[in-house]
């Protein structure tokens, strides 16, 4: 069985890690990714209120 649950502040570390992954992934077919966008504060702060632009 699978739990879900919403994310806390806790988990933000964990959640910009995962993005930053996927962000180095997808960096060949978008060359303008910014990779460091991922674990800087302002991308764990999008993450941690909910809001992308």
């Amino acid at each position: 069985m699978i739990n879900i649950r919403s994310a806390n502040s806790k988990d933000i570390k964990i959640l910009q890690t995962l993005n930053n992954e996927v962000f180095k992934d997808n960096f060949k077919y978008d060359g303008d990714l910014d990779l460091s966008w991922s674990l800087s504060s302002e991308g764990g702060a999008i993450l941690l209120c909910g809001h992308f632009r």
